[in-house]
């Protein structure tokens, strides 16, 4: 059989790295929105603050945006591309792991009902109510979260899955728990900074200060806890993988310019957060931003060209693994987000009908 592959470019990894790094920047933004629009929401009704309110009321905007259209464009771009320009690599990929792809699609359907009926719940939702699908928006983000770096860690480090195809080594690999430390701090840089990113247009001078203040500590914590779990997750990459990473006689490399933008992005967003948040503006915050995913963008980018091609000509010949216990948790997945997602459907229409027989 032969399959159908593109060739647009020569260069393979420049079109798959490209894709998988809007996709990656997408994914993490949606999953930023989850962590950080149900705590701060809760933050803000515990203070009585209807400014704060209205805030993230125009964040989740944003997030819903992100979250529906983009994500849902990008990820289908991904998956067309590594199956143009990867059809000996994907399927075997697909095929063992077709149980956490399951899972994934299940939490990330509860994920777009919840941004949309938490962004369409503010003026039709009890303020619990309301909490509890920004809860749950947060439990899914993680979730998928796990879900998804499983898959990339493995990529990196599959240690005997190769040899065995048994399914929890490979997923449970080595990678495992300090990218997904990495990847929830990266997160809640990003949600800082697109907090601070909105705050600019806020007219109330004290509001502004204060908002720059709480998001700009966010986002100097998230980093100061990002970069040594950045650290531990090369450390426990296979050693002919993690010397890759480190810096070699290039003038830049792509961990040098993740360091080199982050330390700039620490600096500036106490400079102009923390010291003078008056100055802010959109220039600033947009500089910020850009500071921010250009780190997230070159360690993505550094991962990214260390697997997309590294080739494991015994693991496409294993069987697909033959156990229970993935079966299962696709099984709970599935029938714990059906639920969930009933119920919030259900919670918002009765709403619903009740304001229209008021009308």
């Amino acid at each position: 059989m032969e399959y159908p592959v593109c060739q647009l470019l020569n260069s393979r990894i420049i079109i798959i790295g490209g894709m998988a790094l809007a996709h990656l920047f997408v994914f993490h933004f949606a999953i930023a929105g989850g962590l950080y629009l149900g705590p701060a929401e809760s933050f803000a009704r515990r203070r009585n603050d209807p400014a704060h309110l209205a805030h993230l009321r125009g964040q989740s905007r944003f997030y819903l945006l992100m979250t529906i259209l983009f994500g849902a464009a990008i990820g289908t771009g991904i998956c067309v591309t590594t199956r143009l320009l990867l059809p000996d690599g994907i399927p075997w990929l697909s095929r063992d792991f077709h149980l956490v792809w399951a899972t994934v699609s299940v939490l990330f359907a509860v994920e777009f009902t919840a941004i949309l009926l938490y962004y369409f719940g503010w003026t039709r939702l009890s303020p619990r109510r309301h909490l509890i699908i920004g809860w749950i928006n947060l439990a899914a983000a993680l979730l998928s979260l796990a879900a998804i770096n499983g898959i990339l860690g493995f990529l990196l480090a599959p240690v005997t899955w190769p040899e065995t195809g048994n399914f929890w080594a490979g997923f449970f690999n080595p990678n495992f728990w300090p990218s997904l430390i990495f990847r929830i701090f990266a997160c809640l840089a990003l949600a800082g900074l697109c907090a601070t990113f909105t705050a600019a247009r806020e007219k109330n001078e004290a509001f502004k200060v204060r908002l720059l203040r709480r998001n700009g500590l966010l986002v100097l914590a998230s980093i100061a806890l990002a970069v040594p779990a950045a650290y531990w997750s090369i450390k426990a990459l296979p050693p002919q993988v993690a010397a890759g990473f480190v810096p070699g006689t290039d003038a830049y490399t792509p961990l040098q310019v993740a360091m080199l933008t982050a330390a700039v992005l620490a600096l500036l967003t106490l400079l102009g957060t923390i010291i003078f948040p008056r100055h802010w503006g959109y220039v600033s915050a947009g500089i910020l931003l850009l500071c921010g995913l250009l780190s997230l963008g070159a360690f993505e980018w550094m991962r990214e060209s260390h697997f997309g091609f590294m080739t494991f000509p015994e693991a496409a010949d294993l069987a697909a693994s033959r156990q229970w216990s993935p079966l299962a948790v696709f099984v709970g997945t599935f029938v714990i987000g059906l639920i969930v997602i009933v119920w919030m459907l259900r919670i918002f229409m009765v709403k619903s009908n009740t304001d229209r027989q008021q009308s």
